[in-house]
């Protein structure tokens, strides 16, 4: 299973690909998917990626739902671009949906509250670190909205 070091994204080696897979997810834009250092262009969430025999094997990024890192799926298989992320976490991580009801500005505040705390757990602090980052975005949030 694949993890994320302090560094980033651990590559996944994956059988008949021209090497190490590494997926890279910003908060905007499409997944950033590189084979052996090198970057793939991808279209619509499915790349080309480099076979051993010289040809190409389709891939796609998928996301998953409530889920901070996607999968990426190879001949069939689904493989983890990141580790498992506790349920308390993710759910701790859409808390801030709550303040759509207080409007525009809730809704505002929200959605760039969920944003960062999606990269939160994306990012490769200890877990404990991420409950405290992921709740005091929750406070700032509420603050700035109340």
């Amino acid at each position: 299973m694949p993890v994320t070091s302090s560094q980033g994204p651990v590559p996944i080696v994956i059988e008949r690909i021209a090497g190490p897979v590494t997926v890279r997810l910003p908060a905007f834009g499409a997944p950033v998917v590189e084979v052996d250092g090198t970057r793939i262009a991808g279209r619509r969430g499915f790349y080309d990626l480099p076979a051993t025999n010289g040809q190409t094997i389709e891939a796609r990024v998928r996301p998953g739902f409530m889920e901070p890192f996607p999968r990426l799926e190879v001949l069939g298989v689904s493989h983890r671009t990141g580790p498992e992320t506790p349920i308390t976490l993710r759910l701790a991580a859409i808390l801030p949906a709550m303040l759509f009801a207080f409007g525009l500005l809730g809704a505002l505040v929200g959605v760039v509250a969920i944003v960062t705390n999606w990269a939160l757990l994306r990012s490769s602090l200890p877990a404990l670190r991420k409950v405290g980052a992921i709740g005091l975005v929750l406070l700032a949030s509420l603050v700035s909205t109340g």
